[in-house]
Order: structure tokens, then C-alpha cells, then sequence
């Protein structure tokens, strides 16, 4: 008898808080890269600390949704943890795109630099935590 497959419940909370972190690595890497080339000290990256958690909480939403929306897609039975990660991956990918290019309009090599490195970080993340959650589904049966 095979495992029941994971509810959707088990990876969406773990995969929105991995997103959301790293879009707040993505906008601590960009403000520390603004405050290094100003030669300014510390106290302006401290007085930049509330627009960094709100601009990377921006960043890490859409890929995270649009993941999960992607997900909610391919989960059909048969379930298969390689067809949810291709799902999730493609909508991180798509998702990855949305918010830099609202955040860095005027410089989009910065906005593509910036979508491309949360895309392959969550691709990662998300194809890791697919499989956790898979794994940890088969030891529960």
C-alpha cells in the first residue's frame, strides 16, 4: 500500500516563510550594496531596517503565491511529487518577476538581476521542501 500524499497545508506555511526570508535577504543584500557605494555609515543602513522588511516581505509574496496557485493547479490524482515541483518552480520562476519590476522600474538590469537570484534561490528552496514534505508524508503512513 502506498503513502497518502501531503496536504497542500504542509508545505504552503513553510514555503511562504522560506519566500518571505528570501526577500528580506534579497532587500538586506541591496541595502547594504545602496549604503556601501554612498560611503555613509551604519546609521543609514539602520534608518533603511523598516523599508527593507517591507520591501523584502514585497519581494517574497508574489513568487510564494503564485507558487502556491501553481501548485493548487497540479495537484490531481494521481499526485506526484516531481509534477508539484515542476509547478511550484515554474510559478516561483513567474512569480519572481513580478516584484522587482514594480520595485526597480527605472533600472530593469537591477530588477532582472534581483528576479533572477530570488527565482533560483526559491526554485531550490521549494523543489527541497517538496520533497520534505513528501518524505515526512511517507513515514507518517
Amino acid at each position: 500500500m502506498t503513502a497518502a500524499p501531503p496536504r497542500l497545508r504542509a508545505f504552503a506555511w513553510r514555503f511562504a516563510v522560506a519566500a518571505v526570508g528570501v526577500g528580506i535577504a534579497a532587500a538586506i543584500v541591496l541595502a547594504l550594496a545602496g549604503v556601501s557605494t554612498t560611503g555613509d555609515g551604519p546609521e543609514l543602513f539602520v534608518s533603511l531596517i523598516p523599508a527593507v522588511l517591507i520591501i523584502g516581505i514585497g519581494m517574497g509574496i508574489p513568487p510564494a503565491l503564485i507558487g502556491l496557485l501553481a501548485l493548487s493547479f497540479a495537484i490531481r490524482p494521481p499526485r506526484s511529487p516531481r509534477r508539484e515541483t515542476i509547478a511550484v518552480v515554474v510559478g516561483v520562476v513567474i512569480g519572481s518577476f513580478a516584484s522587482p519590476t514594480f520595485f526597480y522600474p527605472v533600472l530593469p538590469a537591477i530588477a532582472v538581476a534581483v528576479a533572477v537570484g530570488i527565482a533560483l534561490v526559491l526554485s531550490v528552496v521549494a523543489a527541497l521542501l517538496v520533497r520534505a514534505v513528501w518524505r515526512a508524508a511517507g513515514r507518517r503512513e
